[in-house]
């Protein structure tokens, strides 16, 4: 999928972050498409370097790796389930709250969510999670080379923009059940 780079972050402003969650599901995306246009909205806001999305299987425990981005290039419609020891992506799905941390050195995760969430130039993070119907369904995260990046996100930057992925998830896992049946 073609990738435009943005031009220079800035602040989220209020009328910006309106109308933002309309754009991840006016067009009838996938999730992986919605994750694509909420990591263009992203990084309008903030530099960042690397990217993914976590899925939380349907009415299971096990996450999935199904999109990623790296210096501008985005990756979906992959299927990497994550392994479960030492996971800092299920404790903060656990708690449900947003994680940033500013120092990767001192990571606390596994090393393959390590790989997909930061590399070697990473300073600061955010995991965020995605909340359906009361349900943590998923996780995004975002790692920037630049230290404290994501420090506004603990206050909630990030949740109304994810709002249109977290609509995406739900329809997608309704058209889902509705094919099984």
């Amino acid at each position: 999928m073609p990738y435009e780079e943005p031009s220079a972050p800035g602040p989220i402003s209020h009328s910006d972050s309106q109308s933002e969650p309309e754009r991840l599901t006016d067009r009838g995306h996938s999730v992986g498409d919605a994750f694509v246009e909420l990591t263009r909205i992203v990084q309008l806001h903030f530099p960042i370097h690397k990217g993914l999305l976590l899925l939380k299987e349907s009415g299971g425990f096990r996450y999935s790796a199904v999109a990623t981005f790296n210096a501008g290039t985005v990756r979906h419609n992959l299927s990497l389930y994550l392994p479960t020891c030492s996971s800092l992506f299920e404790k903060v799905a656990e708690q449900g709250q947003v994680y940033t941390e500013n120092y990767c050195g001192l990571f606390s995760g596994n090393a393959f969510e390590r790989a997909l969430l930061l590399d070697d130039l990473s300073c600061s993070f955010v995991i965020q999670p995605l909340h359906c119907n009361g349900q943590v369904v998923g996780l995004v995260g975002f790692s920037s080379i630049y230290p404290d990046t994501f420090a506004a996100c603990e206050e909630g930057a990030l949740d109304r923009i994810c709002h249109g992925l977290c609509d995406e998830i739900s329809r997608t896992r309704q058209l889902q059940q509705r094919n099984e049946v």
